[in-house]
């Protein structure tokens, strides 16, 4: 069976409607073609055998095909079209939905459903928010402290629509990431080869298809110019990634709240690598040093995981399936406002704890004047004096990070993402939270793990937060 090519060029990659666009009448035949071609020749998209017709893939992968296999009518099929039209034949061959349906995001949550059982071979379909507006949206309240401490996985189940949050503090939050990527660039992005094509995936699914699906206010697709345009700040991103994936990674970075590491299988086999990340906002660790180390070894420092997680974390990666969306919510206390925290928030064996200003307020400065002050990478927090004295800006937070879990459908490997949220102690204690937060701060020595009082400052600010929250 040969392939006929349309007329009109198709995009390279697909507009925000499930299947990318609405169908054409010579888009069905076209589409179970492709998906028998998909059937017999699996493995094309990472480098498989030859397979007939005259499709030309353009993949994300910076190798894996010969250009000179496919030869066609001039037309480049982006990958995100491929995709889309394997999706619509398997849709159609289940008798799912019909070749005169109109494929948007505006069908009923019925008709979702019924392509979603399909079987899709790409990301899940994405329920919009049309009337979204991220000026009036308050901040996720995470309250995730108990009476004690257990270290746990802790995982819920999540969804692909929830995957990114934005909140009131978005502008602020990518300004300042902005000035971070300039300012620490070697702190906060790193890449291996063997990363990009899981940065291309993520890239062009967010860009291309989530954000101007879940957010249609704040993204807008511009296919002429082939951009997508973000009205917060007018920033525009190009549709497809850069040839380089720290750009991509950079990119991502300023669009977004949200911090993402790729994690690969070692090379050795001995479960899962870091092999790319942008971490912006990270909480005593700098990512950097990471690159490249297993999971087992990136968490060395944390103590019990050894005894408490090593074992189910590894087992949890190894199965995590394509479709499974899992989030989880950690928490600490931190005696400063700053969101780019590299060095300073945890403390490790061997190391001498000293006093600080544990500076508690019910002021709170402007958000953009308070989240810039940066330390330099090599700076680590001036010990205070121990009597606190200086009541204008809020010092003391509550630290936590929305985490979430999925693996990328094509390339496999594991994206770790997290945003991170600060409250002043003061908001917790006038929400009548604090003798369950004192309580929480105790439960960090009373729990499954008593080094992790030490480990998370306890030593430094657990007096005198407790006090606070208490009085």
């Amino acid at each position: 069976m040969s392939i006929r090519h349309p007329e009109d060029r198709y995009a390279s990659l697909p507009s925000t409607p499930m299947y990318g666009v609405d169908p054409r009448p010579h888009d069905m035949a076209l589409a179970m073609e492709h998906a028998r071609l998909a059937l017999e020749a699996p493995d094309y998209f990472s480098g498989g055998p030859r397979y007939g017709g005259s499709l030309r893939p353009r993949s994300p992968f910076p190798s894996g095909y010969d250009p000179e296999i496919y030869s066609g009518y001039g037309h480049e099929l982006g990958l995100n079209e491929l995709i889309r039209r394997t999706n619509l034949a398997a849709a159609l061959a289940n008798g799912n939905i019909s070749a005169r349906a109109q494929y948007s995001q505006k069908s009923t949550q019925q008709d979702a459903l019924k392509a979603q059982s399909a079987g899709p071979l790409d990301f899940p379909p994405i329920t919009p928010l049309p009337d979204f507006d991220w000026r009036t949206t308050e901040p996720l309240k995470l309250r995730p402290f108990k009476p004690k401490y257990h270290l746990t996985m802790a995982l819920e189940k999540t969804t692909a629509s929830d995957y990114i949050q934005i909140d009131k503090n978005y502008l602020s939050r990518i300004t300042l990431r902005k000035q971070i990527l300039s300012t620490h660039p070697q702190t906060v992005l790193g890449a291996n080869p063997c990363v990009q094509p899981a940065v291309n995936e993520l890239y062009i699914w967010l860009i291309t298809t989530y954000l101007p699906t879940r957010f249609p206010l704040l993204f807008t697709l511009n296919t002429d110019k082939q951009k997508l345009h973000n009205t917060s700040n007018n920033d525009t991103y190009p549709l497809d990634p850069p040839s380089s994936p720290l750009e991509t990674l950079r990119i991502l970075g300023t669009a977004l709240e949200d911090d993402f590491l790729f994690l690969h299988p070692s090379d050795d086999g001995d479960g899962y690598a870091l092999q790319g990340f942008v971490t912006c906002f990270p909480s005593g660790f700098d990512t950097s040093k990471k690159l490249g180390l297993n999971v087992r070894e990136i968490h060395a420092p944390v103590p019990g995981y050894r005894e408490k997680l090593e074992r189910g974390m590894d087992r949890f990666f190894e199965k995590l399936e394509v479709g499974r969306w899992v989030k989880r919510v950690n928490w600490s206390i931190t005696t400063h406002d700053r969101l780019f925290a590299a060095f300073g928030n945890h403390l490790y064996e061997g190391e001498t704890p000293e006093p600080e200003d544990i500076d508690i307020s019910n002021v709170r400065l402007p958000p953009f004047l308070s989240l810039l002050s940066l330390p330099s990478p090599a700076s680590r927090p001036k010990p205070l004096n121990p009597n606190p004295t200086n009541t204008q800006s809020p010092q003391t937070h509550l630290r936590s990070e929305r985490q979430i879990l999925h693996r990328l459908p094509h390339s496999k490997a594991i994206v770790f993402s997290f945003k991170t949220y600060l409250y002043p102690i003061s908001e917790i204690k006038k929400e009548g939270l604090g003798e369950e937060l004192a309580v929480a701060v105790d439960g960090l020595r009373e729990g499954s793990v008593e080094g992790m009082w030490f480990y998370k400052r306890g030593v430094v600010w657990g007096e005198g937060v407790k006090a606070f929250l208490r009085s």
